[in-house]
């Protein structure tokens, strides 16, 4: 359950807002968020692949947050332009964005930047790739990727690298 002081949506697949919650007003329209419309994208992107979650990062403002996007409402049958997905920014706090920030410096792409956080939080190779619908094998060759670029050896030196 999100935070309600943290700003969320409840949109459609096209970017149609149905709800949303003051914090959303005051952070994410008042800071004018050039990035919304193109978050808001996403979301009918993320319906045509069928993807029910997606986490990405984006900055609004000085604060950089976390955006989740989930399928809240599915019913077989129902028209796609009837679901419903939740639009929820989490503000990244500083030790986070310093992690971020010694991870973006390695070079890594955006999907290695994603998988790079998931190991920080603890996922191993076959939970990241159940969350972001990729194959373990592809999950594999990226933490080598990674791994590669930030010139640690495992995901112990991986953790030390990051503090």
């Amino acid at each position: 359950m999100p935070d309600y002081t943290e700003p969320f949506a409840v949109v459609r697949p096209d970017g149609t807002l149905v709800h949303k919650n003051q914090a959303f007003d005051q952070i994410i329209m008042q800071k004018n968020c050039i990035y919304l419309p193109t978050i808001l994208s996403q979301i009918n992107i993320k319906v045509l692949h069928n993807v029910e979650l997606h986490h990405f990062q984006s900055q609004i403002g000085r604060r950089i947050y976390n955006i989740t996007l989930k399928l809240i409402k599915e019913s077989k049958g129902v028209n796609k332009s009837k679901l419903l997905y939740l639009l929820r920014f989490s503000r990244i706090t500083n030790q986070k964005k310093q992690i971020l920030r010694k991870l973006n410096e390695g070079g890594l792409t955006q999907r290695e930047l994603e998988i790079a956080a998931l190991i920080i939080k603890g996922n191993t190779a076959r939970a990241i790739s159940e969350k972001i619908n990729l194959s373990y094998h592809t999950i594999r060759n990226h933490i080598r990727n990674i791994y590669s670029k930030t010139g640690v050896s495992n995901r112990i030196e991986m953790l030390n690298w990051t503090r």
